[in-house]
């Protein structure tokens, strides 16, 4: 199974192998300078302890990766996730906890998936248990914060998580380790229009400090007030799948 998320003008891919008996996560590839706002979770401590040993390269990109994989899996199956939190023996506090309990490989008292006939694709009702949980800082995607946030009931770091403890119960139930891949963006294609007033930056420079944004993303426009126009730099990715970088000019 492949997931491309090449759809949001993100450079990450999601592919899943056989399972490696160290990890269930593996990160390759450098991934973004910015990789996401700072955003507070809540994750239960024994989750928390295995996905440290667990996931090869950053805690933060894991459970992101986890929580992008169970939704393509639900986007797929065109299903919603009903998420049924009083069910969760990880919040209870017990010192004894299987792993089944952590991630259930069978049927699952947490989680539910009817058949999706609305947008909502993750709903949790009520207020989570912090009990025997850790916070945790993680960077958050703006793309996957807004679907979260618009398409989703509840709390958006409840919702981040146990999308993310779904995307475990799938790899689980197939043996398999999810694989992370960061490939760098190639810019084959550059489109400017240089601003007249030269004591503007060089566009070199200008582009050297887009390519450190998330790419699904623009940078705040600048302004000429003296001659009248906005600029602003935009990546985007055409059909074929190359990567553009424009310089659009507009009059204020």
């Amino acid at each position: 199974m492949t997931t491309d998320t090449s759809a949001s003008i993100s450079p990450v891919s999601l592919v899943t192998t056989s399972r490696d008996p160290r990890y269930i996560v593996r990160i390759e590839g450098i991934p973004s300078r910015a990789d996401g706002d700072a955003f507070q979770i809540a994750i239960p401590v024994p989750l928390h302890a295995q996905l440290r040993v667990q996931i090869e390269g950053s805690l933060s990109q894991g459970i992101v990766a986890l929580a992008r994989y169970g939704l393509e899996f639900l986007d797929h199956a065109n299903w919603t996730l009903k998420i049924h939190h009083s069910n969760d023996p990880l919040l209870r506090g017990s010192p004894h906890v299987r792993e089944e309990d952590i991630r259930p490989d069978g049927y699952s008292t947490i989680f539910s998936t009817p058949h999706r006939d609305t947008s909502v694709i993750a709903s949790i009702n009520g207020r989570v248990s912090r009990q025997n949980t850790v916070r945790l800082l993680i960077g958050l995607p703006e793309d996957l914060k807004n679907r979260l946030r618009t398409q989703g009931e509840g709390a958006i770091g409840q919702l981040l998580v146990y999308l993310a403890r779904y995307g475990l119960l799938l790899l689980d139930r197939s043996r398999e380790t999810l694989v992370v891949k960061h490939t760098p963006i190639r810019v084959v294609e550059r489109e400017l229009v240089a601003p007249v007033d030269l004591r503007r930056p060089r566009i070199a420079d200008i582009v050297s400090v887009l390519l450190q944004y998330p790419q699904d993303r623009h940078l705040t426009p600048f302004e000429d007030t003296e001659l009248g126009y906005q600029y602003q730099l935009i990546c985007a990715q055409a059909e074929d799948g190359r990567y553009i970088i424009k310089l659009q000019r507009t009059k204020l």
